[in-house]
């Protein structure tokens, strides 16, 4: 049985979750399985689908959703393997997107998987009707002795200096929720105790840059110990794991966070850290290896009697065998994927697709939606000028719905043949009666130029529309919406209350965290100069450039010149007028490169370097290097 694990872009193959889902347990693998990786574009192009089982990973876009129905058709099983909670945060507008996602890709979905028993529940809730197998992270090559040397060393210099080297390390900051560096400033009281119980508390932060490119890590000014920050890398995690006597991982209580794997923990225990970890329980499978308080961990520090140590080791490796050993996990995984693909005909008959394209979309989920036979449409927020045989065009005020006269016989839409025909780029179209349709007419207030926040109050109200005269035109088709912009629809106001009753109970008050405050080792501004070296500007994207490390200011001006000589911002230049010229902003980053490795991106029209910063990291893409910068 050959596997295809589809990911969204090349970044991905050298990424944790790979790394920790996948390459762990590939040599338990039968010989009679394979494992490959292949990105959403490249599928999508290709069409040669070879692979028996198709498992999509973190790939939260339409050109996704039509990628599964294209493998449906060509009789293959679909599965999905779920990481991170973005689907049960139901009073967050933000999220929408990923809600919405999950529901268009449940009908042609086989099999899920996903790491904790948490994370299933919210998949459940999605697709009912699929089979969900839990299968934890796998943990390789657990040294036993290794980890109790290590401990017992650790101990006895700690004991010795009266010293603790206290370690946290994870990605500083989240675009949709409190995490990171938060969770850290609001484990100052503990931080602090240990401290006041006399002993002498040294911080090592070891996270990613972007929150001290703009403000994220401004919350370490409560800090009550002094700190030193190390920028991540995986080589840099270990070291300073091996380095520190205790791992500190908290966890709050969001939905986010409690649907996580305890590959974190484990990483530290594997390193032999003593683990403190506050906040929700997460780590209960082995929570007699995981301290909760710092007062616990300090007292079996002084006698010797540590939960990780060479007493305690054979039980933790033993117990880490029974929940994640790779061997079971290679198991599951092959018989998940067998069990789907034996049952693959159980699904019904896939319906034709009618991809409805919002505010921003990209040329490749077009031409996907042709690929499957279906239907593409434009609606008034949408920019590109591409042949599209369904429209929603603004009229005198209102909103009508225009096909080809092919479209509109092929599925016996009602229109008014007497009416003489409007031509838009190479297509022919008639206006559809949506009042034969049974929808109500819709009218809106836009001035001829519009802008993205005019567009945003009529936003609901028309792509809803859109989406009432595509069910009622085309009974059997999925409606898909194609939009990477924020724009969401409403959330459900019961949703809204029954998440803020969620949250009230989840989130301890930060008044009962009495905090002693001190100045840190390095300042947060040096900090940010350290990581950045940012500066500002007045132009809003300028200023975005401006504080990444990926733009510099000097050595675009040395590089171009033309530049200097005029005297303009070197940031507002190419904000403005470098990008579209291909201009790179700095040594670090090509704009040609990453344009021609994410056509997506080419075809949206975004500024490179800014959907980098924003979606980019995110989203696992490489930032290529500038060629000039390579060939010193």
């Amino acid at each position: 049985m050959k596997i295809c694990i589809v990911i969204q872009s090349d970044a991905f193959r050298a990424s944790a979750g790979m790394r920790i889902r996948y390459d762990r347990f590939r040599d338990s693998l039968d010989q009679s399985v394979v494992i490959d990786a292949r990105t959403t574009a490249e599928l999508s192009s290709g069409g040669n689908f070879e692979h028996d089982v198709y498992i999509f990973c973190k790939t939260f876009d339409t050109l996704a959703l039509l990628l599964a129905r294209r493998l449906k058709e060509a009789g293959k099983t679909v599965g999905q393997d779920f990481f991170d909670d973005y689907f049960s945060q139901l009073a967050d507008p933000r999220l929408e997107r990923f809600r919405q996602w999950l529901r268009d890709m449940a009908p042609v979905t086989d099999f899920a998987i996903c790491s904790t028993a948490c994370m299933s529940q919210v998949i459940q809730s999605y697709m009912p009707a699929v089979p969900i197998t839990t299968i934890e992270d796998p943990v390789a090559g657990f040294d036993a002795e290794r980890v109790a040397r290590l401990a017992e060393e650790k101990a006895a210099r700690a004991r010795e200096s009266r010293a603790v080297d206290v370690v946290w390390f994870g990605i500083g900051d989240n675009p949709y929720f409190p995490v990171g560096l938060i969770d850290l400033a609001n484990c100052d009281h503990e931080l602090a105790d240990m401290q006041r119980s006399g002993w002498d508390v040294r911080l090592r932060i070891v996270t990613n840059r972007r929150p001290f490119e703009g403000t994220g890590a401004e919350v370490l000014r409560t800090l009550s110990v002094g700190f030193e920050v190390v920028e991540w890398t995986e080589d840099v995690e270990r070291q300073e794991l091996e380095q520190a006597t205790v791992a500190l991982i908290p966890v709050n209580g969001q939905a986010f966070s409690r649907a996580k794997s305890m590959n974190r923990a484990v990483t530290a225990l594997e390193a032999g850290c003593l683990v403190l970890s506050t906040g929700y329980p997460l780590y209960e499978q082995i929570g007699e290896f995981i301290y909760r308080s710092p007062a616990e961990l300090l007292s079996d520090l002084d006698s010797g009697q540590m939960r990780v140590s060479e007493a305690t080791s054979s039980a933790l490796a033993a117990r880490l065998k029974e929940l994640a050993d790779p061997a079971e996990a290679a198991r599951r995984f092959v018989a998940a994927a067998r069990q789907a693909r034996s049952q693959w005909r159980r699904w019904r008959q896939l319906r034709t697709v009618c991809l409805i394209h919002g505010r921003t979309s990209t040329i490749g989920v077009h031409k996907a939606a042709g690929a499957v036979d279906g239907l593409s449409a434009s609606t008034i927020f949408t920019k590109a000028q591409w042949n599209f045989p369904v429209r929603f065009d603004r009229l005198d005020g209102a909103i009508v719905m225009r096909v080809t006269p092919a479209v509109a016989e092929k599925y016996k839409l009602p229109f008014d043949a007497e009416r003489e025909t409007a031509r838009v780029r190479d297509f022919e179209f008639v206006e559809v009666s949506t009042a034969a349709l049974d929808v109500p007419s819709l009218r809106i207030d836009l001035p001829p130029q519009t802008n993205p926040i005019l567009d945003l109050a009529v936003y609901e109200d028309v792509m809803r529309f859109a989406q009432e005269c595509c069910v009622a035109a085309f009974p059997a088709a999925d409606i898909l919406i194609a939009d990477t912009s924020p724009f969401t629809r409403k959330p459900d106001p019961q949703a809204v209350a029954a998440e803020r009753r969620q949250r009230g109970a989840a989130f301890p008050d930060p008044r009962a965290f009495k905090k002693t405050r001190t100045r840190p080792i390095l300042p947060l501004d040096k900090l940010r100069q350290r990581f950045s070296g940012a500066r500002t500007d007045g132009n809003s994207q300028a200023m975005q450039l401006a504080n990444s490390s990926l733009f510099d200011p000097d050595w675009y001006l040395s590089t171009y010149p033309d530049v200097a000589a005029s005297g303009v911002d070197p940031a507002e230049h190419y904000a403005k007028f470098g990008w579209k010229e291909t201009r790179d902003p700095g040594p670090a980053f090509s704009t040609s490169k990453y344009l021609n490795a994410n056509p997506d991106v080419a075809e949206s029209g975004v500024n490179p370097l800014i959907h980098y910063i924003e979606h980019g990291v995110e989203e696992g893409r490489v930032a290529p290097v500038a060629k000039s910068a390579s060939n010193r």
